[in-house]
Parts: structure tokens; C-alpha cells; sequence
């Protein structure tokens, strides 16, 4: 039998190794947990998928082709919108830049809007300003000055991006190819490290994170979709960047207004006050469906929590963790709230 200090020595030796571990790796963890999110999401259609195969590949044709599968989907509306948003993002740039050279006059109703009318006009004046010196800001100095000076951040930023993207495919292949084995094992060292429990919160992590998916990620894409498609026919310009910009911002709660006010507020520039105001009462009744109805009963419902928790650790979560945040956030206040449930009703006092 082991003594005190060989107990003490071989704790402190463990812990020195799986934090000398963890930190060697620290790099590669966005990939990591963003393979474990993907996997499972992803996990019941996984299932389909090797069971229809047979066992013969479930070992590297079945993970291959699942991995194969879920890359494309997720990289091809990203490289379509990217293209589209490029495309366009150089017409504007054009169109800004045959507009510097003009004297520009604001819109008549601009002037006209109280209180603020004054100001806003000043603040045109100086943003369409051929040139100026450093107290003002200008169109010359957002052209010729910070696009230049972040372009080479922005390559280093979708480079890092994109090594994430490759070894998240790595992790997730294998995850497929021994996910069963690692869940065995998962379930195992929890069970003898904090007991029965911990399968109950690892089940309610698996449930939040597919809610999270389902709640924010496709019903924000539906938003950007008919919100892009209300921009196509109210005649907006750019309406493919701007329809890919807010199905990017929409998947956070309440981001979409402020996409869609940006619209509205372009279409009235030009004139077209009926147009900006189709868009915004349009788009406020798809937030008012998307927000209040439809994600609150998809997150809700498999988070087991009242939808302001939901958000609160939607928006702290992506404070804290980034993009990541979107996921790990609900799945946290839903381990939380099952904890407290437990301290405040413990289960076997029901049971008796």
C-alpha cells in the first residue's frame, strides 16, 4: 500500500503532467472543442450514416466520407457568400471612390430630422470631404488609410482561420472513427471521479448544444435568407452582401435590427422611403417570430431554461470564449441551473 507521501508526490507529479499537457496544446484547442461541437451536432446523423454502411467502415470510409461531408457544407456558403460579399464590397468601394470626388449634397430630409438634423449634415459634409486635415474624418483617409493598413492583420487573421478550420476536420475525423470508445471512457473516469451524476450533466450539455444549433445557427440563417431575399426585391444595392452580413449577425439575438436599420437607412438616402420602411417593419416581424417564438422553444426547451438565461449566457459566452461562446455559454448556465436544482430539491429527497 502506498504512503502519504508517495500519494502526495504521485498527485502533485499527475497534475504537473496534465497541466504541462494541456498547455503544450493550448493552440489547438479552438479546433479541438469546435470538432467536439461539430460532433455532436452532428452525432445522430453520424449514427445513420455507419450503421447504413456496415461495421466493414466504420473505421475509415464512413468517418471520411461524414467528415468529407460536413466540411463542404460548412465551407461552401461560406466561400459563396465570401466571393459575393467581395464582389460587392469592390463596387461600393468604387462607388465611394467616384463620390470623394464630388460634392456631394446630403439628402433634403436629413436636415430635416430634429434635433439631430444639424449634426448629421455636418458629419456628411466631413465624411465626403475630398480631402482633410487630422481633426476630421473622411472618406480619403477610410480608403486610402485603414483599408491598407489591415490588410495584412486581415491575411494573417483568415490564415489562422483556416489552419483552425484544417485541424478541426483532423479532430473530428477521429472523433467519428472512435467516438464510441471515447465515450465509454468519458462516462467511465466521470463516473469514478464525481459518480452517476456527471452522466446527467454530460447528457444535458449534449442537449444545450444541439438546442444552441438548432436555435441560433439555422434560425439565424433563416433570418439572413428572407431578410436577404426582402432586400432583392425592394431593389436594395449589395442585397447579396448585406443579406450575408445580417445571416451573420442574426444568429446572435438581436443583431439582425441593426443590419436591416443599416439597409433601411441606405434605401432612404436614396429616396426610396417605402422601400426602408418595408424592410424595417418586414424585418421586425421575422425578429419578433425568429426571437420570441421560435428560438425560445427550440433553446429553451432542450436547455431546460427560461430563454433570459439563455441569453445571458448566449452573450456572456461569446464575451468570454468568442464565437465558441454561442454554444458553450447555454450549455454552461444549463449545468449551473442543474446544480442549483440539485442543492435546492436534492433528487433522492423526491424520491422517498
Amino acid at each position: 500500500m502506498a504512503s502519504r507521501p508517495q500519494y502526495t508526490f504521485r498527485f502533485i507529479f499527475f497534475a504537473g503532467i496534465i497541466g504541462l499537457g494541456l498547455w503544450t496544446i493550448r493552440h489547438f484547442w479552438p479546433a479541438l472543442i469546435w470538432s467536439i461541437v461539430i460532433a455532436i451536432a452532428f452525432w445522430p446523423l453520424w449514427l445513420k450514416l455507419k450503421e447504413s454502411m456496415g461495421s466493414k467502415h466504420e473505421k475509415m470510409l464512413a468517418p471520411a466520407l461524414a467528415t468529407l461531408a460536413i466540411g463542404v457544407t460548412l465551407i461552401l456558403p461560406l466561400l459563396f457568400f465570401a466571393f459575393e460579399i467581395m464582389n460587392d464590397f469592390q463596387a461600393a468601394i468604387h462607388f465611394f471612390q467616384d463620390l470623394k470626388n464630388q460634392d456631394t449634397a446630403p439628402p433634403d430630409w436629413l436636415g430635416r430630422i430634429p434635433f439631430f438634423g444639424g449634426n448629421l449634415v455636418n458629419k456628411w459634409h466631413q465624411f465626403f470631404a475630398p480631402s482633410s486635415d487630422g481633426s476630421q474624418i473622411s472618406l480619403h483617409q477610410l480608403l486610402n488609410g485603414n483599408v491598407i493598413n489591415h490588410s495584412r492583420a486581415f491575411g494573417m487573421n483568415v490564415a489562422r482561420r483556416i489552419t483552425t478550420f484544417f485541424f478541426t476536420l483532423m479532430s473530428l475525423f477521429f472523433l467519428f472513427r472512435s467516438g464510441s470508445e471515447l465515450q465509454k471512457m468519458f462516462l467511465n473516469v466521470s463516473r469514478r471521479l464525481m459518480g452517476p451524476d456527471m452522466e446527467r450533466f454530460a447528457h444535458q450539455v449534449v442537449l444545450s448544444v444541439r438546442g444552441t444549433l438548432d436555435g441560433l445557427v439555422l434560425v439565424g440563417l433563416g433570418e439572413g435568407v428572407l431578410l436577404g431575399i426582402i432586400y432583392v426585391f425592394t431593389g436594395t444595392p449589395h442585397a447579396v452582401m448585406f443579406g450575408g452580413m445580417t445571416a451573420i449577425a442574426a444568429i446572435i439575438p438581436f443583431c439582425a435590427p441593426v443590419m436591416f436599420c443599416i439597409v433601411a437607412a441606405i434605401l432612404a438616402s436614396q429616396g426610396h422611403i417605402g422601400a426602408a420602411i418595408t424592410v424595417v417593419a418586414l424585418g421586425m416581424l421575422i425578429l419578433m417570430i425568429a426571437d420570441h417564438v421560435v428560438r425560445p422553444i427550440l433553446i429553451g426547451g432542450a436547455t431546460r431554461l427560461p430563454f433570459l438565461w439563455v441569453l445571458i449566457g448566449i452573450l456572456g459566452g461569446i464575451e468570454t470564449f468568442g464565437l465558441l461562446g454561442l454554444f458553450l455559454g447555454p450549455a454552461l448556465m444549463a449545468v449551473l441551473i442543474m446544480i442549483w436544482r440539485d442543492i435546492a430539491d436534492p433528487p433522492h429527497l423526491n424520491e422517498d
